[in-house]
């Protein structure tokens, strides 16, 4: 169980048959992140329907591309688009 704007769309949205696992975990690294970036969570005002579609924006701003990208990629609708743990080790 978790915070609505910290669950990860195969939390919010069952239908789409994505199984929860712990890239769960990784989605909500991807919360933190963004938040840490822009003091304010990615689905801030945002409903259930804007989670399970990953619908956000990166403000502009002045972030290496790289760690934009990261954002992005922790933040993938699609559970097997996101990095595992070991991925994100080997790229600190």
């Amino acid at each position: 169980y978790t915070t609505m704007v910290y669950r990860a769309p195969e939390m919010v949205d069952l239908y789409k048959r994505y199984t929860i696992s712990v890239q769960v975990d990784v989605w909500m690294l991807g919360c933190i992140l963004f938040t840490l970036m822009f003091y304010r969570h990615p689905f801030q005002e945002e409903s259930a329907l804007a989670i399970s579609n990953a619908a956000y924006m990166i403000p502009d701003n002045k972030f290496s591309a790289k760690l934009n990208k990261l954002v992005h990629w922790l933040l993938a609708l699609n559970p097997s688009d996101r990095p595992t743990s070991a991925a994100l080790v080997d790229l600190l």
